[in-house]
C-alpha cells in the first residue's frame, strides 16, 4: 500500500509541483489523502492545510486530485469544487462522476443518486425538446428539413407575429423548436454538458429559469437581426455557458483562471462560427449569452471561508 501511495504522490509532484513548492510560496497546497470503499485511494492538492478530505469537506475546497487502483491500473486525474454550504460536489471537470462518488461517499451518497438529482431537469429539457421535434418531422413528413409552416404553427420566432398580434409565447416556444435532425442533436449534446453543470452549480430551480429567460433573450434579440422564422435551444444553451462563465470568474481565485479562460475560448469560437456561417441567427446567441452571464452574476453567492 505504501509503495502505492508513494507512486501517487510522486505523479501528483511532478505533475502540480506549482503548487507544492513550500510554505513560502503564495500558491503553496496542501496533499490530502482519501480511501474510498471500493479499493482506490486518491491524493489531492487543496488550497488549505488540512490532515484529509474529511476535514477538508468541513469548510469547502477546490482540489486538483489523481487517484488509482491498488491492482495497477493507469493513474486518472481531475479536478473539484466542494460547496461548504451546500456539502455537494458543485462543478467537476476530467473524468466528473468518479470524483463527485468519492466526494459524496464521505456523506454515504452514491454518485448515481448524486447524477440523476443533477440530471432531472436536463434529461426533462432534451425530452420536451425532443417530443417537439418528433411531432414537427410527423407533420413535416422528414426529419432532415422541417417545414416552415409546421414551425411557424408550432411557435417560432416570427417578428410580425409577436409584433403585430402580441404572440409573445413564441419567445420561449421558438427555443424548443429545431430545423432538422442534425440541428436538434447538436444542440441537446450541448445541452447535456452545460446544463448538468448549471444544475450542480446553481441548483435545479436556477437552472430552469436560466434556460428559459436566456431562450427568451436569445428570441428578443434574435428580432433586431432578423424578420424571418427562427428556431432552436442554442440561445438558451448560450445561457447556461453564459451563468458558468459567470460561476468560474466570481470564483477565479479557487479555481484558476485557465477553467474561465477555456470556457471564453469556447464562447468565442463558437460565435465567431456563427458568424461565419449562413443561416446562423448569432445576435440570438448573443442575447441569450449576454442573460446567461446577467443571471449568473446574480444568482450565485460567493461561498465564504470560515
Amino acid at each position: 500500500m505504501k509503495d502505492f501511495e508513494k507512486r501517487l504522490f510522486d505523479t501528483l509532484v511532478n505533475q502540480y509541483n506549482f503548487y507544492i513548492k513550500g510554505i513560502e510560496n503564495e500558491h503553496l497546497k496542501w496533499v490530502a489523502k482519501l480511501k474510498i470503499d471500493n479499493g482506490e485511494l486518491a491524493v489531492g492538492v487543496v488550497d488549505k492545510t488540512y490532515k484529509d478530505l474529511e476535514i477538508a469537506v468541513e469548510e469547502g475546497f477546490f482540489i486538483r486530485v489523481i487517484y488509482g487502483s491498488y491492482d495497477g491500473e493507469p493513474l486518472k486525474q481531475g479536478d473539484i469544487y466542494f460547496s461548504p454550504e451546500e456539502k455537494r460536489v458543485v462543478a467537476a471537470w476530467n473524468n466528473e462522476t468518479p470524483f463527485i462518488q468519492m466526494i459524496d461517499s464521505i456523506y454515504k451518497k452514491t454518485s448515481r443518486d448524486s447524477e440523476d438529482k443533477n440530471s432531472t431537469i436536463t434529461f426533462g429539457l432534451i425530452a420536451i425538446n425532443v417530443i417537439v421535434f418528433l411531432i414537427s418531422a410527423y407533420f413535416s413528413k422528414s426529419i432532415t428539413n422541417i417545414d416552415y409552416s409546421v414551425l411557424y404553427i408550432m411557435g417560432a420566432k416570427f417578428n410580425y407575429a409577436i409584433l403585430n398580434y402580441g404572440e409573445y409565447w413564441r419567445l420561449i416556444t421558438s427555443g424548443f423548436l429545431h430545423g432538422g435532425i442534425v440541428h436538434i442533436a447538436v444542440n441537446m449534446y450541448s445541452l447535456y454538458y452545460a446544463g448538468n453543470q448549471v444544475s450542480r452549480i446553481y441548483g435545479n430551480k436556477k437552472y430552469l429559469l436560466m434556460y428559459l429567460l436566456s431562450a427568451v433573450g436569445a428570441s428578443t434579440l434574435s428580432m433586431v437581426n432578423s424578420q424571418s422564422l427562427s428556431v432552436g435551444a442554442s440561445g438558451a444553451i448560450f445561457g447556461l455557458l453564459g451563468a458558468i462563465a459567470a460561476f468560474a470568474f466570481k470564483e477565479r481565485s479557487r479555481i484558476g483562471k485557465g477553467y474561465l479562460t477555456n470556457l471564453i475560448s469556447i464562447i468565442a469560437t463558437n460565435l465567431v462560427i456563427g458568424f461565419m456561417l449562413p443561416n446562423i441567427d448569432n445576435l440570438g446567441h448573443l442575447g441569450g449569452l449576454i442573460v446567461g452571464v446577467l443571471l449568473g452574476f446574480a444568482l450565485y453567492k460567493n461561498q465564504t471561508r470560515k
